[in-house]
C-alpha cells in the first residue's frame, strides 16, 4: 500500500468503475499518470462497454470523466497535491468476466471499484470482495438479497424493495388488476420481479404463475408461446385491459420484440412493464413501434429537487455520448465525487479499508449531489428513493425516451 504523504495520509491506489467507449476522442482509461507518484489517487471501473446495457456504460464512463476533473478541481482548490486519475474494465454485463476483472484489480492493489452494474455480477464478485475487502459501490445493482449490512458493497442506487412498489403503484393507477410476470432469470431481474409482485398483490392485484427465461438464449419462441397461452386464458377470465405484462430485463427484450408480429392481436394489446435494466436503453429504440404500442414504462429512481445541480451534468454527459443520461449514470457521479471528498477530507492516520468503508458512509451521508441526497441505509443501499417512468414515445416523427410519470414513497404514482 502506498501512503500519501500530507495530512489526508490515506489509501493511495484505487480504481472506481468506469467505462471507455470507442468513439471518444481520449482513452481516458489511459491517461499518462506518474505510477510512482505517492500523490496519485487512480479511480477506475467496472461497467458494461461492449454487451447487454452498454447506454447505461457508456454515460457513466462520461460521467466519470466530469467528475474526475471536479475532484481535481477542488483539490487544488484546497491546496492539496493529490490529483485523480482513472482506469477501466469492460465487464460485458457477464459475471464471470467482472469477476475476473476484479481479481485483476487487486492484482494491481486497487482496492475500492464503482460498479458493477447488475446485480448478477455483484453477487458474482461478493464474496471475493468480502475476503479481500475490497469495496464496491455500484450505481445500478437492485437486488434486495445484497442488502447485507457490513460487507463490502455499498449501492448509490436504491435496491427492488422501493422499485417494486414503484412500477406496482403505476399498474394500480392505470386500472392493472392482473400481473404476469415475465423476466429474465438473473439474482436482480427476480428480485425485482419478487418486490413488484408483493406490492401488486398488497395492492389488491391478482398475481399468475411467473414465466421466466435464461440469459443468453436466442430462440424466445417457446417462451413466448407459453407467455401467450397464458395471456389468453387470462384475457378470456379478466378482459385485455384488466392485464399487465410485467418484464425486467435487459437489452434482450429487443430480441424478444423482435418475435412478435405486428399482427399478433395478443401479445401486441396487453401493456407491458419494464424495468430498470432497459429504462432509457438505445437498443430499444430499434424497435419503437413495439414498444410504443405496448406502452413499456421503465423505472429511473430520480433526483427530485436535485435538478439544479444535475442539469449541467447532464447536459454535459449529454455533450459527450449524444443521450440522455439516467440517475444511474448520475450515480458515478455522486460515487466518484463522494469516494473522492472522502479521501480528500480524512486527517485520520487509520490507513484501514474498514475506517476507508466508514468514511465514504459518512461521507454519503454529508453528501448532497447530482442524485440528490445520497444518505445510505445500514444495508449500504440508498436510503430514500423516488422514481421517474420513462418510456419510449413519437414526437415531431422521432421516437425518444421521455417521462410520462413519477413515483413517490408518499404521493405513489402520477401521470405527467
Amino acid at each position: 500500500m502506498i501512503f500519501i504523504p500530507m495530512k489526508l495520509s490515506f489509501i493511495t491506489l484505487f480504481i472506481i468503475s468506469c467505462v471507455l467507449f470507442s468513439s471518444c476522442k481520449e482513452n481516458l482509461s489511459e491517461i499518462p499518470v506518474d505510477d510512482n507518484s505517492d500523490s496519485l489517487i487512480v479511480i477506475g471501473g467496472l461497467f458494461s462497454l461492449t454487451g447487454n446495457w452498454n447506454t447505461l456504460g457508456k454515460d457513466a464512463i462520461a460521467a466519470a470523466d466530469i467528475a474526475i476533473s471536479q475532484a481535481n478541481t477542488i483539490a487544488a482548490e484546497r491546496g492539496l497535491s493529490i490529483r485523480f486519475s482513472f482506469k477501466s474494465f469492460d465487464t460485458k454485463l457477464i459475471p464471470d468476466l467482472a469477476l475476473a476483472s476484479l481479481k485483476e484489480a487487486n492484482s494491481k492493489k486497487i482496492q475500492v471499484l464503482i460498479g458493477p452494474q447488475s446485480s448478477a455480477e455483484l453477487s458474482a464478485l461478493k464474496s471475493y470482495a468480502d475476503s479481500t475487502r475490497i469495496l464496491l459501490i455500484s450505481p445500478s445493482s437492485t437486488a434486495g438479497s445484497l442488502a447485507i449490512p457490513n460487507d463490502y458493497i455499498l449501492r448509490i442506487c436504491p435496491n427492488d424493495t422501493k422499485e417494486g412498489p414503484a412500477i406496482a403503484s403505476m399498474m394500480k393507477y392505470e386500472a392493472k388488476t392482473v400481473m404476469i410476470p415475465f423476466w429474465r432469470n438473473d439474482i436482480g431481474n427476480k428480485g425485482l420481479s419478487v418486490s413488484a409482485k408483493t406490492a401488486f398483490a398488497k395492492n389488491g392485484g391478482i398475481v399468475l404463475n411467473d414465466i421466466s427465461y435464461e440469459p443468453g438464449i436466442t430462440d424466445y419462441s417457446k417462451v413466448l408461446a407459453t407467455l401467450k397461452e397464458t395471456c389468453v386464458n387470462a384475457i378470456q377470465q379478466y378482459g385485455i385491459n384488466a392485464i399487465a405484462i410485467y418484464n425486467p430485463g435487459f437489452d434482450e427484450v429487443v430480441d424478444i420484440a423482435s418475435y412478435i408480429t405486428s399482427n399478433d392481436t395478443v401479445l401486441t394489446s396487453i401493456s407491458w412493464y419494464g424495468g430498470d435494466g432497459t429504462v432509457g436503453s438505445q437498443a430499444l429504440l430499434s424497435q419503437p413501434k413495439f414498444f410504443e404500442k405496448v406502452g413499456y414504462p421503465c423505472p429511473a429512481f430520480g433526483i427530485g429537487e436535485a435538478f439544479t445541480k444535475a442539469d449541467p451534468i447532464i447536459l454535459a454527459i449529454k455533450n459527450k455520448t449524444g443521450t440522455i443520461p439516467d440517475a444511474y449514470a448520475l450515480g458515478v457521479y455522486d460515487a466518484i465525487m463522494i469516494t473522492a471528498l472522502s479521501i480528500m477530507g480524512s486527517d485520520s492516520k487509520d490507513m484501514s479499508k474498514e475506517f476507508f468503508r466508514q468514511a465514504v458512509m459518512k461521507q454519503a451521508e454529508l453528501y448532497y449531489g447530482a442524485t440528490g441526497w445520497t444518505i445510505l441505509d445500514n444495508n449500504g443501499d440508498r436510503k430514500y428513493a423516488s422514481f421517474d417512468m420513462l418510456g419510449i414515445r413519437s414526437q415531431a416523427g422521432k421516437s425518444t425516451w421521455q417521462t410520462i410519470g413519477t413515483y413517490s414513497e408518499s404521493i405513489g404514482y402520477r401521470p405527467r
